[in-house]
């Protein structure tokens, strides 16, 4: 009897060796499976930073050539309803109202001779975003005025803000702060 309790205990205490040794192994390898896991979050996490920095840099990138395209067209053109036609869906009731009083949509005008050429150079464009759905931009640039020959040249700084409205970003405010 001796013997059958001793065999008992030897096959009890070989399971249990045996169960603890499984449940070792098996706790190493999910240590070694939640630091894989931890390090591939971590790169992960990196790659999301990556691509909000990449998308917020395309982001400024693409407000920078829109705030160039909006100086452009409202210092570039003499012809009041082009200029309208072309800007009018990228800009809000308020900056129509600034640029063409009550006058929406201004009549075509009727002689094509041009009174002055006008010349944009060395256009700068400084932004950051105030929020989520509000972009401030200061736009400096040369504008060049010819009339017969005679050129005259002043600095300009103008600020153009930007804001998101239904998922769309509308030029909401203009303002010429220098004109020297």
């Amino acid at each position: 009897m001796k013997k059958n309790i001793s065999l008992i205990l030897g096959v009890a205490l070989l399971i249990l060796v045996l169960f603890l040794t499984f449940n070792i192994l098996k706790n190493n390898n999910l240590k070694d499976e939640l630091t894989s896991l931890k390090e591939e979050i971590k790169t992960l996490e990196n790659e999301n930073k990556g691509l909000r920095n990449l998308d917020k840099t395309s982001n400024d990138n693409t407000f920078e050539e829109d705030v160039k395209w909006f100086v452009s067209e409202v210092y570039g053109l003499e012809d009041r309803a082009e200029l309208y036609d072309n800007i009018s869906l990228s800009v809000t009731d308020d900056v129509i109202k600034d640029l063409f009083g009550n006058d929406v949509p201004p009549k075509k005008s009727e002689t094509s001779e041009h009174s002055l050429e006008r010349k944009l150079d060395n256009i700068e464009v400084y932004g950051k975003f105030k929020d989520d759905k509000n972009y401030i931009a200061l736009a400096t640039f040369d504008l060049t005025f010819e009339y017969r020959n005679e050129k005259d040249t002043s600095f300009t700084i103008v600020q153009v803000n930007l804001t998101k409205k239904e998922d769309k970003w509308l030029i909401s405010n203009f303002e010429e702060y220098s004109n020297r």
